[in-house]
């Protein structure tokens, strides 16, 4: 993986290890500019139980509710509540 998606999932390595109360990590540049690879948009996406919502399902919802024509999800990586959801404009496709 590269791009901005690896700085993502390292500010939330971070984030995470502070809030464990892990060893101070070394002084470093963990947060460089990172170019854009390809023309995909990728995102990195966290949670944590004591999170008062879960991110992940409402960045899915508004993924499918702002979406021009398609969006095309895996089951593997659903909650279920999101197999239900329908929208007007946008077609769902939930793949195997």
């Amino acid at each position: 993986m590269d791009g901005p998606v690896v700085a993502e999932f390292q500010k939330m390595f971070i984030d995470t290890w502070d809030k464990q109360h892990g060893p101070t990590l070394a002084a470093k540049n963990y947060y460089p500019k990172v170019d854009n690879k390809g023309p995909d948009i990728v995102r990195g996406i966290g949670s944590a139980p004591e999170d008062p919502y879960s991110v992940i399902y409402a960045t899915f919802i508004s993924a499918i509710q702002h979406a021009e024509s398609k969006v095309y999800l895996s089951k593997k990586l659903l909650p279920e509540t999101v197999h239900t959801h329908r929208s007007a404009r946008t077609v769902v496709e939930i793949k195997d």
